[in-house]
């Protein structure tokens, strides 16, 4: 992380960004974190460049790289980036807040910043109440019995019943009530697109620098096809004590031209001695830099 081989993109915090109108149930800003070169936290691997973690994550809002490349200089590397755009009215401070302490930062640096507005229609839903209907029967009824009776002191008797009755009911049938679509409703949301980086303290490398390649156009100014760009030179660094400038060109170490791809073999290794050429302007100039 804190090496001279630690190259970062033109723009400091530069993942596409994902859409998103509205906030999802889950952390948008864990949903679409990025960790840098496969950051782990807890790693052995990565626990030896770092200095022990503060114990919180301090919340910076930001407007400018320009102010992220200032910690950067204070000795914080980017560990980590969420990049997103949502509907306005979402403040990510908790989420931040929450995935910072899960990956050990010591300062996450935010900012968030118009980005478009989204036009369009929704259905509208009203409920239709439920309907009930009775039904009433009515009617009468008649019932008539004759027979025989036989008593052994009187013989047979005949006889002979009859009888009208009268009924009435009712039963209700009801029917449930539903939501059904009645019209349409226009809405605009302005969406904000949110940068989030994640840094933490790292500890002091040998030159302490970080560098990009050259453009083409750079190349053709300096009239060279090799050399690195200083992109900033960390304070208190052996670097910054040889008054190595943000901007200088690193053009060649120990005798040999460097560039993108033999930059970390020639930064590396345990050498004694460093002799590093450089171009500032039209002006080259060596440093000799001893272990």
């Amino acid at each position: 992380m804190k090496s001279m081989s630690h190259f970062i993109s033109a723009s400091i915090l530069s993942i596409s960004l994902a859409c998103l109108v509205g906030c999802a149930s889950s952390s948008p800003v864990k949903k679409f974190h990025t960790p840098w070169h496969s950051y782990k936290a807890g790693s052995p691997e990565f626990e030896g460049k770092f200095e022990p973690w503060s114990g919180s994550t301090r919340i910076v809002s930001y407007n400018e790289d320009s102010e992220v490349i200032a910690y950067l200089k204070d000795g914080y590397d980017i560990i980590g980036s969420s990049d997103f755009y949502i509907g306005e009215g979402y403040n990510p401070t908790q989420d931040i807040l929450k995935l910072g302490e899960e990956i050990k930062a010591d300062l996450a640096l935010w900012k968030s910043s118009y980005y478009d507005t989204v036009n369009g229609s929704s259905p509208v839903f009203s409920w239709v109440p439920g309907t009930s209907s009775t039904t009433t029967t009515t009617g009468n009824y008649n019932s008539n019995l004759t027979g025989n009776s036989y008593n052994s002191n009187y013989g047979n008797t005949s006889f002979n019943a009859y009888g009208t009755g009268n009924y009435s009911g009712q039963s209700t049938t009801t029917t449930p009530g539903y939501m059904a679509v009645t019209g349409s409703r226009s809405y605009s949301v302005n969406r904000n697109a949110i940068s989030v980086g994640f840094l933490r303290k790292g500890k002091p490398g040998r030159f302490g620098f970080n560098a990009v390649k050259l453009s083409s156009e750079e190349q053709q100014k300096l009239g060279k096809n090799h050399g690195v760009k200083i992109r900033y030179v960390i304070n208190g660094s052996r670097f910054f004590d040889a008054d190595i400038m943000d901007g200088d060109v690193v053009l060649e170490v120990n005798g040999k031209k460097i560039h993108p791809g033999n930059f970390e073999e020639m930064f590396g290794g345990n050498l004694s001695e460093y002799v590093v050429k450089f171009q500032r302007g039209d002006e080259v100039f060596e440093k000799t830099f001893n272990f």
